[in-house]
């Protein structure tokens, strides 16, 4: 539970910053929108795992230390694509008129972009579960994740350092193996469902 914990917690949180950054880069556009793209670009262009592995190995990190580096540096996903929408969806007739009556970006944000970007958020966040849950995985196996606390990683470790493998002690690495793959297997159903049910025009493709 605590990799489970792990993973979706900041898949919510990495997922709502990406598509607020996203959707503020396209609605404000001009000078903001190219500032705030040379960010993304130098935030997209730092490998996460080696970053991670120099924090851990320099700090002794604990679960929320864990979450808040993997939202620091993994936002960066959904905040191109949610601002590809919002610039389509800022063009649309519907919204030129609302503008043309005198709305401000933040009514229009708030009615017009964000509950069509929503549908798209739910399916980001469930696709991007198992990710975080196999980054911090990696980790723990490493050794440098959270020693307090049991996770499948920290399992695959022990299951290492006792040579567990070489002595037949199939028991305690297969389980663990298993588990994070059939999450990863459970998460991109969900997020493949949500997309076919969130997006009608998928079921024909």
């Amino acid at each position: 539970r605590v990799s489970l914990t792990i993973g979706i917690i900041t898949s919510m949180i990495t997922v709502m910053l990406g598509i607020v950054y996203g959707i503020t880069s396209a609605v404000f556009g001009g000078f903001i929108d190219e500032i705030m793209q040379r960010f993304y670009e130098v935030m997209s262009s730092i490998p996460l795992m080696p970053i991670l592995i120099m924090l851990a190995v320099a700090y002794t990190l604990n679960i929320w230390g864990i979450i808040l580096l993997l939202v620091v540096f993994g936002w960066m996903g959904t905040s191109r694509t949610a601002r590809s929408m919002a610039f389509q969806i800022k063009s649309m007739d519907y919204v030129e008129a609302a503008r043309a009556v005198g709305a401000g970006r933040w009514w229009i944000i708030r009615k017009h972009i964000l509950p069509q970007i929503l549908p798209y958020a739910f399916a980001s966040m469930a696709l991007s579960v198992p990710g975080y849950v196999l980054t911090e995985a990696g980790l723990s196996f490493l050794g440098l994740g959270d020693l307090t606390k049991v996770t499948w990683g920290r399992i695959l470790n022990e299951a290492q350092m006792n040579n567990a493998l070489s002595n037949g002690y199939w028991w305690w690495v297969i389980p663990p193996g298993l588990a994070i793959a059939l999450l990863g297997l459970t998460f991109a159903f969900i997020g493949s469902a949500l997309n076919k049910v969130l997006f009608p025009k998928l079921r024909t493709l």
